[in-house]
């Protein structure tokens, strides 16, 4: 709400037509009623346009700040960096769960065209931001991002729809950018379908439940819509999750940066410090790599790769998030590093000087509850390939699992390695159930997590003895 500074009623901004994306620019607020008497409301005076203020006084003898104009303009002006390291380009035919097993998943991955990925989005000659509040609904609540003050605010889609479409010089420098518009569960989630190996992948349509409780994580379809002059500091994706994006409309340049021990470790003693909104953190490591996404592209991004985003003009981007089997590791490792606990299991490489306690809202929704369930997966997978009879508490056509290849052939070296550090971490959160609440609530209704556990342990004891006599 704001109030009159002359008659001192308060108002809704909705009632009033203040957006709220413009209140904090208003000096002096006059009410349409005493606006007759004592003129328009009184505007602030801007000071500068490199700090996330831009009325902060003084201004002139400070550095410029992460998101302000200048400092978007100064990073626009740098070479790209287009480095092989960092950046790998593929044809969609060739991406397949078979290529992962044999060769990881560790660097990005660029498409030039959707052929092969079997990827559904909608046609770009018909679909625009009014397609999505179309689909969406006006009064959907967003979180939508004020990238000079890089803070958070939510509004109504239907109001960043109209700034959206305002022309660039009537947004008065407000740039604002929508990351977090998860539309699975909107009309619009039919015109959309992530990337084949994209499914084939996610744990939350290989490994969780087919019954309707408890609900799928929904992190898999969202849609992004980004002012020109956006920008997204550097972060890893929540849980370590592994990430695709298409532009659709408009153009994204990804900042790249390898999840290394030496990285990881500068970006935790980077993220709380001071000087985290006035440094690029990419000068702080040895390297990153550059990647410019066009229009009809494809990127996917690893687990653990830190990056940040610059989006150059106006754009609409569809993307998605998913846990998987060839990421165990790291993916345990960024949780570690999200929940602010001390891990032997996930940063035995380093010792992290501080650790980024993430808020629980921005994390990956019931993801210990997903790692059970991935181990009962493993633990079908091991059963099978070790030739014993499945035990019916962990059938895994009970719990809607794959049971994976034929018996006998031995897993490939990712899943097995996978497989050892997940039953390690289970080991511990079980021993953490009985002095911990959310540990207990994170255990699904239908495992025994100690059963599991053992089972899992056992049946990994079973293979190694059967590869060292063979």
């Amino acid at each position: 709400m704001i109030e009159c500074d002359c008659c001192r009623e308060w108002f809704h901004g909705s009632c009033v037509d203040v957006k709220i994306y413009h209140s904090d620019d208003i000096d002096k607020y006059h009410c349409p009623k005493c606006a007759q008497t004592y003129g328009p409301s009184v505007l602030k005076i801007p000071t500068n346009n490199h700090r996330a203020d831009r009325y902060e006084l003084g201004a002139e003898t400070r550095p410029s700040q992460v998101g302000s104009p200048a400092w978007v303009r100064a990073l626009a002006a740098r070479p790209l960096r287009p480095a092989p390291a960092a950046l790998q380009r593929m044809r969609g035919h060739q991406f397949t769960e078979e290529f992962i097993k044999d060769n990881g998943f560790t660097r990005p991955v660029i498409f030039h065209t959707p052929e092969g990925l079997d990827i559904k989005v909608p046609n770009p000659a018909t679909f625009t931001v009014r397609s999505v509040l179309r689909f969406c609904g006006a009064q959907l609540e967003v979180e939508v991002i004020d990238v000079r003050k890089q803070s958070t605010m939510r509004m109504p889609l239907g109001d960043f729809v109209d700034y959206f479409e305002s022309p660039p010089e009537h947004r008065d420098e407000k740039v604002l950018n929508v990351l977090s518009l998860e539309f699975s569960e909107t009309n619009m989630a039919p015109l959309v379908e992530p990337p084949s190996i994209a499914r084939t992948l996610d744990w939350a349509e290989r490994v969780w439940p087919t019954s309707d409780r408890p609900p799928k994580p929904c992190v898999q379809k969202y849609c992004l819509m980004s002012a020109a002059g956006s920008y997204t500091d550097f972060h890893i994706d929540f849980g370590g999750t592994s990430v695709w994006y298409h532009v659709l409309h408009g153009r994204k340049i990804f900042y790249l940066i390898p999840p290394t021990s030496t990285n990881l470790a500068l970006y935790q003693q980077w993220t709380p410090t001071n000087q985290q909104n006035e440094r690029f953190f990419g000068d702080a490591v040895e390297w990153y790599g550059t990647a410019e996404v066009c229009p009809g592209e494809t990127l996917f991004i690893p687990a653990g790769w830190i990056h940040a985003v610059l989006t150059p003009c106006d754009s609409l981007v569809f993307g998605g998030n998913f846990l998987h089997s060839y990421a165990v590791e790291m993916q345990l490792q960024i949780y570690s590093i999200e929940s602010g606990v001390e891990s032997p299991l996930c940063c035995r490489s380093y010792e992290l000087e501080r650790r980024a306690e993430t808020p629980t809202t921005l994390r990956y929704p019931l993801f210990e509850t997903m790692h059970w369930y991935a181990a009962a997966h493993f633990l079908a997978l091991l059963r099978r390939h070790n030739e014993e009879s499945l035990d019916e508490e962990f059938t895994p056509s009970e719990l809607g699992f794959s049971s994976g290849p034929g018996p006998g052939a031995p897993p490939p070296a990712l899943l097995l390695r996978g497989a050892r550090i997940l039953a390690a971490a289970l080991k511990e959160w079980h021993t953490l159930k009985a002095t911990d609440a959310a540990k207990r609530d994170n255990v699904p209704k239908c495992l025994n997590s100690g059963q599991l556990v053992r089972e899992l342990s056992k049946e990994l004891r079973t293979l190694e003895k059967r590869t060292m006599s063979a």
